[in-house]
């Protein structure tokens, strides 16, 4: 008997969910998006949230796990630069941006290098830098590994760049990208 009522409760939570969606939708796709805070179209939000569905949204915070939040399962690399010493790349440093979630964050590898060896030689870092406010996140390559990304910050409408270095010793090497503006990205990714 129990089963019954959760079954048709939930069907009915559902149906509720299908009416109020549906105008939503349709508001976006007939170009009212901004009219309508948070609606959705093509699964991106207006408002920087994660769609996985355009009735479930999933908040992407600052400082958040671009793997552990799914957002780097639809990243690309924005802007990109090598730095290098003596004219040989050492440090790839990348601005990733997920157009899911509108987040950013910096991943540095480095090159032509042995595996980083701590408090010796061959470690590096990146840093992820948002314009609007200066919040920035930053990682440092682990020891026995080649690099390391950053944690990711919300940058729905804003700009953002990464930095990175790796040091072989003697002489250190130092990557910076562009400023890159999300907000062009979402446009690119849904035919804007």
């Amino acid at each position: 008997m129990k089963r019954g009522l959760i079954t048709t409760a939930i069907a009915s939570i559902a149906a509720a969910l299908a009416l109020v969606s549906g105008p939503v939708a349709a508001l976006a796709d007939a170009g009212g998006v901004d009219a309508v805070p948070g609606a959705t179209t093509q699964g991106f939000r207006t408002d920087g949230a994660l769609t996985n569905r355009d009735d479930v949204v999933i908040q992407v915070a600052d400082g958040t796990d671009p793997s552990a939040t799914g957002c780097a399962a639809d990243a690309i690399t924005a802007r990109s630069d090598y730095g290098d010493i003596n004219g040989v790349n050492r440090v790839f440093v990348e601005l990733r941006y997920s157009p899911r979630c509108r987040t950013a964050w910096a991943r540095m590898t480095s090159v032509n290098l042995p595996n980083c060896v701590v408090n010796a030689d061959w470690c590096g870092g990146a840093t992820v830098h948002r314009n609007s406010d200066g919040r920035e996140y930053s990682c440092i390559t682990p020891n026995g590994t080649h690099g390391c990304y950053t944690r990711q910050v919300n940058d729905a409408g804003v700009t953002s760049y990464a930095r990175g270095y790796v040091d072989s010793g003697a002489r250190t090497a130092y990557a910076t990208t562009g400023s890159y503006l999300a907000a062009a990205a979402r446009s690119a990714a849904v035919g804007g």
